[in-house]
Protein backbone atom coordinates (compact mmCIF):
# COMPACT_ATOMS: atom_id res chain seq x y z
CA UNK A 1 0.00 0.00 0.00
CA UNK A 2 1.07 3.51 -0.68
CA UNK A 3 1.01 6.33 1.84
CA UNK A 4 -2.10 7.84 0.23
CA UNK A 5 -3.94 4.52 0.48
CA UNK A 6 -3.09 4.24 4.18
CA UNK A 7 -4.29 7.79 4.77
CA UNK A 8 -7.50 7.18 2.87
CA UNK A 9 -8.23 4.06 4.90
CA UNK A 10 -7.44 5.88 8.14
CA UNK A 11 -9.82 8.74 7.25
CA UNK A 12 -12.55 6.29 6.27
CA UNK A 13 -12.16 4.39 9.54
CA UNK A 14 -12.23 7.64 11.51
CA UNK A 15 -15.45 8.66 9.74
CA UNK A 16 -17.07 5.29 10.39
CA UNK A 17 -16.06 5.38 14.05
CA UNK A 18 -17.46 8.89 14.44
CA UNK A 19 -20.71 7.75 12.85
CA UNK A 20 -20.89 4.80 15.25
CA UNK A 21 -20.13 7.05 18.22
CA UNK A 22 -22.85 9.49 17.16
CA UNK A 23 -25.35 6.62 16.90
CA UNK A 24 -24.35 5.40 20.38
CA UNK A 25 -24.93 8.88 21.82
CA UNK A 26 -28.28 9.09 20.06
CA UNK A 27 -29.32 5.70 21.49
CA UNK A 28 -28.18 6.75 24.97
CA UNK A 29 -30.30 9.89 24.70
CA UNK A 30 -33.30 7.84 23.57
CA UNK A 31 -32.85 5.44 26.51
CA UNK A 32 -32.67 8.35 28.95
CA UNK A 33 -35.80 9.96 27.49
CA UNK A 34 -37.62 6.61 27.53
CA UNK A 35 -36.72 6.14 31.22
CA UNK A 36 -38.12 9.58 32.02
CA UNK A 37 -41.31 8.82 30.10
CA UNK A 38 -41.79 5.46 31.82
CA UNK A 39 -41.28 7.08 35.23
CA UNK A 40 -43.74 9.87 34.45
CA UNK A 41 -47.52 9.86 34.83
CA UNK A 42 -47.79 8.86 31.16
CA UNK A 43 -45.61 5.76 31.57
CA UNK A 44 -48.40 3.22 32.07
CA UNK A 45 -50.36 4.55 29.11
CA UNK A 46 -47.28 4.58 26.89
CA UNK A 47 -46.37 0.99 27.75
CA UNK A 48 -49.82 -0.37 26.83
CA UNK A 49 -49.35 -2.88 24.04
CA UNK A 50 -45.61 -3.27 24.59
CA UNK A 51 -44.53 -6.85 25.21
CA UNK A 52 -40.89 -6.06 26.01
CA UNK A 53 -38.26 -3.34 26.03
CA UNK A 54 -37.71 -3.58 22.27
CA UNK A 55 -41.40 -2.89 21.65
CA UNK A 56 -41.19 0.16 23.90
CA UNK A 57 -38.05 1.36 22.09
CA UNK A 58 -39.66 0.99 18.67
CA UNK A 59 -42.80 2.76 19.82
CA UNK A 60 -40.75 5.59 21.32
CA UNK A 61 -38.57 5.98 18.21
CA UNK A 62 -41.59 6.03 15.92
CA UNK A 63 -43.33 8.61 18.05
CA UNK A 64 -40.44 10.83 19.20
CA UNK A 65 -37.29 9.68 17.35
CA UNK A 66 -37.39 12.57 14.91
CA UNK A 67 -36.86 14.98 17.81
CA UNK A 68 -33.56 13.41 18.80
Amino acid sequence: MKKDEFLLEAYLNAAVNKEMADECLRRKTIYQKLIKLINSDLGEEFLNGCEDFNDAMQKFELKYGFLI
